[in-house]
């Protein structure tokens, strides 16, 4: 059986792998000073590496972007509690086996992996909808590998745990229905309007290349783009996660078109 495939190796010979490293040690030690605990600063330090690499993933053209994203989190995560680690590790490998990033196609262990994965969220939680990201991940995989039984299939069976699951944990009324509908409206704006910039803009970029240095197409990331959309529509909708898992998701969105935004300034003036 091949093996895991879905991990990213982090070259300490390129600056900005490195530059994120040195970062991610030295936020530790102030952030344990404000959150009074030294796990408190690890959970931050993981939170600012976590929005880098998710950024990463969403725009892999652009090395600074991922940064931007980063100052977001760190500037913005004071005020909210609640980082769910396993749950964004899970959205990082399922973006990745989405897009195709890391150079080759899934394994049956990856398909494994993200089904084992999913089911511990789902179960953990007590909340069917990880089944329900599972089956729309796989699903688009499927697209994306031009129609690969297995992914069509694992799509069927988590969609089906899906629906059994509801009948023993109905979806939870998400962040989004704290707020009333005009502010709930600016939180869908909020996250529709970066994906629509970068699909729009990368519509006919050139230059996506996997970890092995071949070619993806712009439509492989764009996918990936979207099931980070949808999951955090759903997120927002239909679970009770912490507010600060929220935030390190819009920070991730917040730094790539802030970064777009910048560079069209740039060339405009």
């Amino acid at each position: 059986m091949q093996g895991f495939t879905l991990g990213r190796k982090v070259d300490f010979s390129y600056k900005t792998n490195l530059a994120v490293s040195i970062l991610t040690l030295l936020i530790i030690i102030p952030g344990a000073l404000i959150q009074g605990s030294f796990i408190g600063g690890l959970l931050i330090g993981a939170g600012f590496f976590l929005t880098w690499a998710l950024t990463r993933e969403i725009d892999p053209l652009h090395d600074f972007s991922a940064f931007f994203a980063g100052a977001f989190f760190l500037i913005g995560i004071i005020f909210f509690e609640g980082l769910d680690l396993a749950l964004l590790f899970w959205v990082l490998l399922s973006l990745r086996f989405i897009s195709g990033i890391c150079g080759k196609k899934p394994t049956f262990l990856d398909l494994i992996v993200i089904f084992g994965f999913s089911s511990f969220l789902a179960i953990s939680n007590e909340q069917s909808i990880y089944w329900l990201f599972l089956g729309l991940a796989l699903g688009l995989a499927y697209w994306r590998y031009k129609g690969d039984p297995r992914l069509g299939l694992a799509a069927l069976f988590s969609s089906g745990l899906f629906f059994l699951g509801l009948f023993f944990w109905p979806l939870s009324p998400g962040f989004i229905f704290s707020f009333n509908f005009f502010q709930g409206g600016l939180f869908f704006v909020a996250v529709l309007l970066p994906i629509t910039v970068l699909i729009q803009v990368d519509k006919k970029e050139q230059g996506f290349r996997d970890d092995g240095g071949k070619t993806l197409n712009p439509q492989d990331i764009n996918l990936a783009r979207v099931f980070f959309a949808a999951v955090f529509f759903l997120l927002l909708t239909g679970e009770t996660i912490g507010q600060g898992t929220f935030f390190l998701l819009f920070s991730v969105l917040a730094g790539a078109l802030v970064f777009r935004l910048g560079k069209r300034l740039k060339m405009n003036f």
